[in-house]
């Protein structure tokens, strides 16, 4: 996946609806003109965290269902971004 590719193939669950949500936020992002590729590398594991509890802060949970209140931006698919970008910081530190 260095290559930017991901095959769902290689994912154990069938998590792919997620992962699209996910892929979406990356890519309004860089194409907004929001962020661009490599920012989020300024900020620690900390921060992204930090900033990942912000974005379920936002997101309310009533009934089992999940609103937006920001509904420009799907918050829980921008936490989900946020943890794995401090995954990844992380991961590349062990290294």
């Amino acid at each position: 996946m260095a290559d930017g590719n991901f095959i769902n193939q290689l994912v154990p669950e069938d998590i792919s609806l997620a992962i699209e949500c996910v892929k979406n936020v990356f890519m309004d992002a860089l194409t907004s003109g929001r962020h661009e590729r490599g920012d989020w590398r300024k900020f620690d594991i900390a921060e992204q965290c930090s900033k990942a509890q912000r974005h379920l802060d936002l997101t309310s949970f009533f009934d089992g269902r999940v609103t937006f209140p920001n509904s420009s931006e799907d918050d829980l698919a921008n936490a989900a971004c946020r943890i794995l970008l401090a995954l990844q910081l992380r991961q590349e530190s062990c290294k």
